[in-house]
């Protein structure tokens, strides 16, 4: 059976096997329709856009091109619109690696199962008295505020602040992403998108050598305060806003 795909809502050509895979081309340059955008919108190939696949997942097929597709008519319109003729698109699975996850900021009021499994992370030995202790500290005291970036209904990272309303800054009380999540930018993005809800002037945080990398990273201006405790160097990390800046 001949998957279907389309681009352009065009069903691709059969042209042939390529051992146990099936070979497709592009229905415009195999003649079989007329496409509005001709083939070099979609591929610099003498054959247009190629696409294989192995007979049997046709529908994962059809759902890759669609994709595309889809980014290559975006694509196609500010070639022709906006004469923006740099623009590249580089495969499916680059399209994929590119896409930024669809994180909400939410407020945290109580202390519920998914909470303290990541806010966890940002506490020493943390226990369930702990943890009840942190909750009533935070709705208890109005310049604590406590935020989540979700996932839909899951939880994948938490960052606790103290607010000074007299300098409109914040301390950075505790920040944590989930184990599954790290390495992804998350925490910074949950930094950013916190700075900018409250156009704070600056956040700051106290933090270890462990984590002073992570400070960096997220832009923050780091200076060591010694040792605070015997044998531990603690920095002071500090991040302006830069839409706050006068340029």
């Amino acid at each position: 059976m001949v998957p279907s795909i389309a681009t352009f809502r065009f069903e691709m050509a059969y042209a042939g096997d390529d051992r146990n895979d099936l070979k497709f081309h592009c229905p415009h340059v195999a003649g079989k329709v007329k496409c509005p955008q001709g083939s070099n919108w979609c591929s610099s190939s003498k054959y247009g856009m190629v696409v294989k696949v192995n007979g049997t997942d046709t529908r994962k097929l059809e759902e890759s091109v669609y994709e595309r597709a889809g980014v290559e008519r975006c694509n196609a319109c500010f070639k022709e619109k906006l004469t923006a003729t740099d623009f590249y698109v580089g495969g499916i699975q680059k399209v994929k690696k590119g896409r930024k996850q669809m994180l909400q900021l939410k407020q945290i009021h109580e202390l519920t199962d998914d909470v303290a499994s990541v806010i966890a992370a940002s506490i020493f030995n943390p226990t369930e008295e702990k943890l009840n202790v942190l909750m009533r500290l935070y709705k208890a005291d109005p310049n604590r505020i406590l935020y989540a970036f979700a996932e839909g209904e899951k939880l994948v990272a938490i960052i606790g602040l103290k607010i000074n309303r007299t300098e409109n800054t914040a301390v950075i009380l505790h920040i944590a992403v989930e184990e599954a999540q790290r390495g992804k930018g998350i925490g910074r993005r949950l930094i950013d998108e916190v700075l900018q809800q409250h156009s704070f002037a600056a956040l700051q945080a106290e933090t270890d050598q462990d984590a002073v990398a992570f400070y960096q990273v997220c832009g923050f201006a780091v200076e060591s305060l010694g040792e605070l405790y015997p044998g531990t160097e603690r920095f002071f990390c500090v991040k302006q806003n830069s839409h706050d800046r006068v340029v």
